[in-house]
């Protein structure tokens, strides 16, 4: 995937418009809808820029960080949204396993 289908798909997960994003990056919507296409490229300011504006590091979204994806940011992301600690994961870990671990003939 290329990194303008990147953002684009991102973009549209975090349900922000072409538009609200232009403004979130303090750009006009028709230089935006140039990058998505991409016609335009990125420069490092307006990578930063889109990395705080999607909350993700511009190695996960240039694909330099393997150990984390952008959808296990954007789990992340929600997990601290919704304020579930690691200690929230871990109980929900342990009932899954009972479940699993349970006959149920």
């Amino acid at each position: 995937m290329e990194l303008y289908e990147k953002i684009k798909d991102l973009r549209e997960r975090n349900n922000i418009s072409q538009k609200e994003f232009a403004q979130l990056l303090n750009i006009s919507p028709s230089t935006y809808n140039s990058y998505e296409k991409g016609n335009s490229t990125y420069t490092a300011p307006m990578l930063k820029k889109i990395c705080e504006v999607l909350h993700c590091s511009s190695d996960e979204l240039l694909g330099l960080n393997a150990n984390v994806t952008i959808e296990d940011r954007m789990i992340l992301n929600e997990i601290k949204g919704n304020k579930i600690t690691l200690e929230h994961i871990s109980l929900l870990t342990n009932l899954l396993n009972i479940d699993n671990n349970n006959d149920y003939k």
